[in-house]
């Protein structure tokens, strides 16, 4: 699935008990986490129903998700690079894709597991290739002209004026990974204040 399919789920309010976010864009794979919060999770109750694990085994992740949400229907658990999705090889990598295996076949109705992969995973393993079938959310660069129209609408959101030519040859100098770029634009829209 594409993000922009993954971003209007969110906002039809369909939230799949798993998720398997992959890309090299940081910028819109943050903002889709982020969207997935505010979408699951009521004000104030977010740190009562979130877990953010990094690397860690299947049995720390599955046990976070299964645990039963307080004051909302379900519970996000993210587990950050875990290790059988990466290039090297994980500890007892086969028995813990197996156990992730077996509780994808029947998650939790209350359960909401991210796998999120930093930097690039190995698409060659077994795990991956399932997560991406199942529940895979990609997040590439841009393309240059997408990045453009991207500058300008985050100008525009910041009260400044920037047209499609300066958008471009702003992309071209700062890089298409959205992350730079946003931070460029704040530095523009900083240094050109209140005067657009």
């Amino acid at each position: 699935m594409t993000y922009s399919e993954f971003f209007q789920e969110i906002d039809g309010g369909a939230i799949r008990s798993t998720y398997f976010f992959h890309g090299v864009e940081d910028y819109v794979r943050t903002a889709a986490l982020d969207r997935l919060r505010k979408a699951l999770l009521p004000p104030g109750m977010e740190a009562l129903n979130e877990v953010v694990l990094e690397g860690g085994s299947a049995q720390a992740a599955l046990e976070a998700a299964e645990q039963l949400p307080m004051f909302c229907p379900k519970r996000l658990t993210v587990a950050v690079d875990f290790p059988p999705l990466l290039p090297r090889k994980a500890r007892d990598e086969e028995g813990e894709v197996d156990r992730v295996l077996n509780w994808l076949q029947n998650p939790p109705d209350t359960a909401c597991l991210v796998f999120m992969l930093r930097g690039e995973g190995d698409s060659r393993k077994r795990l991956y290739k399932k997560l991406n079938d199942m529940c895979g959310v990609e997040f590439p660069l841009l393309s240059e002209p997408e990045a453009a129209r991207w500058a300008v609408r985050r100008a525009k959101a910041l009260g400044c004026r920037m047209d499609q030519k300066t958008g471009e040859k702003l992309v071209f100098m700062a890089g298409r990974a959205l992350t730079g770029l946003n931070g460029e634009i704040e530095k523009l829209a900083a240094y050109a204040m209140d005067r657009g």
